[in-house]
């Protein structure tokens, strides 16, 4: 994303700049795409934590 010297500006004044549009649609779709392996990565490391915990308490 490039900023407009205006944009660059408002920066400089306000110390924050807002924008609608971050990221194009393609790389949305790409992030929407992900979020369903990462919750299943996040809650697959969950359950091999609280079994590692099972096992140490056990020595």
């Amino acid at each position: 994303m490039r900023l407009s010297g205006d944009q660059i500006r408002r920066y400089h004044d306000d110390g924050f700049l807002v924008s609608d549009t971050v990221l194009s649609p393609s790389e949305v779709e790409k992030i929407r795409a992900g979020v369903p392996y990462l919750a299943e990565t996040r809650a697959e490391a969950g359950r091999m934590m609280s079994e590692l915990r099972g096992r140490i308490s056990l020595l």
